[in-house]
């Protein structure tokens, strides 16, 4: 198996993908279904092999699809979050290497009250957002003000590329995971496509080539396609 590096969630993507196809090849082979529980316990063992911690945050998501919040840790246990209508999603990675093991620990220990203060305020606004399907208000909730002013230095034009987002009519703009992916939402009556040409712009105009996706905030969980039915995409 290949090694995802360099794209934010690809140690959980990695992890998943890998439980999830043996789980495959072992109801092949008659063995019964993993419990979904088990198989986010087993792809956080792989996280942690990659990234040196059992966190679930990209884990959960990938395996189960969609938004999820973590509310317990032992045993793990994740619940979905509903996302606002019409979201759309942009990711753009930059060509950068940032191993999720390094950018952990490059981390402060701890974290002043005031900061914790105002992130625990954008968590509240970001739930209550997609809870109330208030798109405006998830999207403005997104900054992060613990881990990000302390990652975004290692993504070139990370600032650059957040203006441009929003002048471009994203609602909120970050990094995904530890880098050196950025995102971005989009709702109703702005153009994904042009959130994320704007973003590669900024990043090229730099001397930093990108790469972009865009598509639904939401969707389903990690499983294996058949070819014959779901296509090769």
């Amino acid at each position: 198996m290949r090694t995802i590096r360099g794209t934010a969630g690809g140690s959980a993507a990695s992890a998943v993908a890998a439980v999830v196809a043996l789980a495959e090849i072992a109801v092949a082979r008659g063995l019964p279904r993993p419990a979904p529980e088990r198989l986010l316990a087993w792809s956080l063992d792989g996280e942690a092999a990659v990234s040196g911690a059992r966190h679930a945050d990209n884990v959960a998501p990938c395996l189960h699809g969609g938004l999820t919040a973590i509310v317990e840790h032992d045993p793990p246990r994740a619940v979905p979050i509903p996302v606002p209508d019409g979201i759309r999603a942009v990711v753009v990675r930059p060509h950068r290497v940032i191993e999720t093991r390094a950018a952990r620990a490059a981390l402060r220990p701890d974290v002043p009250l005031d900061a914790h203060v105002r992130q625990t305020m954008r968590l509240a606004g970001f739930l209550a957002g997609c809870f109330r399907g208030d798109a405006a208000l998830a999207g403005r909730s997104l900054e992060d003000v613990v881990a990000g002013p302390q990652r975004a230095p290692a993504i070139p034009a990370f600032e650059v590329a957040r203006r441009a987002a929003l002048a471009a009519g994203a609602l909120g703009f970050g990094i995904a995971g530890s880098g050196p992916s950025v995102f971005a939402w989009v709702g109703r009556g702005a153009d994904a496509d042009a959130v994320a040409a704007a973003v590669r712009g900024a990043f090229a105009a730099a001397g930093v080539p990108s790469d972009a996706w865009v598509g639904p905030a939401g969707g389903p969980g990690a499983r294996v396609l058949d070819p014959a039915r779901d296509g090769d995409g």
